[in-house]
């Protein structure tokens, strides 16, 4: 079977399972936002010679924290990205959790840098991406290819992910029952991997009430298969879906006919909400595995 999916009415066919069948970006609305330094926030993807690549993008924010980026180049992981902003770039370098840094720091793994350019001209951004090693206890960079262009996503395209995982998740029986799950956090470090393909698989993941809020507050997920919207088999997006709230302290996110058909290797993401009476639908985490199916 096909290992990819498409949607109607796609724009720049982000969606597209190659790059020869996305049409050329000039099918892209002639209106587009002003680009400059202070203004580069929204999400953006890879343009290669008028053909939009899905599998590299970025969402860059702003906040009182500073400048941060959420970076897919490539796969399924998102990287997150602090940014600097400089004379006529910003320079975002990836964020290393404290195993990673070390390594670093001892010249044992490198970490990715992308210079920002904002190019007003053809309202895109050019990026430099470079490795960095650290050699004699100094920073070094390695230029990767010249740079690439990104252009903005369209306002009515189909919907991307980009947060970075933040929680397991678990499929088959793993999914449907605790112990199993926390079974194989022991024995592997991390959820199983392989399942049997098929209409209806069961994904799940649990989190304590305490933490996730307010027993009044409703809590619910929006599903995300190959980090595009997960669709049930008459092709609806799978959005809203309740979680149970367990009488041992526990709320089960679970899902128990995922609709995921397709051999080899699948992204699944669960994105997790709770709203309360102010009507704020407030992202909790997003739980997440790269798996097999057979």
């Amino acid at each position: 079977m096909k290992t990819c999916f498409s949607a109607t009415a796609v724009i720049l066919g982000i969606m597209s399972c190659d790059k020869s069948e996305v049409p050329d970006v000039a099918t892209a609305p002639a209106q587009c936002p002003t680009v400059s330094l202070d203004d580069m926030t929204g999400e953006w993807i890879k343009d290669d010679r008028n053909q939009v690549i899905k599998d590299y993008r970025f969402q860059i924010l702003r906040s009182d924290a500073g400048i941060t980026m959420h970076y897919v180049g490539g796969g399924f992981t998102k990287r997150i990205f602090d940014g600097i902003q400089r004379g006529n770039d910003i320079q975002f370098t990836e964020r290393l959790n404290p195993d990673q840094q070390t390594r670093f720091s001892a010249g044992e793994s490198t970490r990715r840098r992308l210079y920002t350019e904002p190019h007003p001209a053809d309202c895109s951004l050019r990026v430099n991406e470079v490795t960095v090693t650290i050699t004699d206890g100094a920073e070094k960079e390695r230029t990767e290819g010249g740079f690439a262009t990104y252009v903005e996503f369209p306002s009515s395209g189909p919907q991307l992910t980009f947060d970075p995982c933040t929680d397991p998740l678990f499929l088959g029986d793993a999914a449907k029952n605790h112990d199993v799950a926390q079974a194989q956090i022991q024995r592997n470090g991390q959820p199983d991997a392989f399942h049997q393909l098929g209409p209806q698989i069961s994904v799940a993941m649990w989190t304590d009430t305490q933490n996730d809020g307010d027993l009044s507050c409703t809590y619910d997920m929006d599903l995300f298969f190959d980090d595009a919207h997960a669709k049930d088999k008459d092709g609806n997006n799978r959005l809203g879906l309740p979680a149970t709230t367990l009488d041992d302290g526990q709320r089960h996110w679970l899902i128990s006919d995922w609709y995921a058909p397709y051999s080899g290797n699948h992204h699944f993401e669960v994105y997790r909400y709770r709203t309360c009476d102010d009507g704020i639908r407030t992202l909790l985490g997003v739980a997440c595995l790269e798996a097999i199916l057979q």
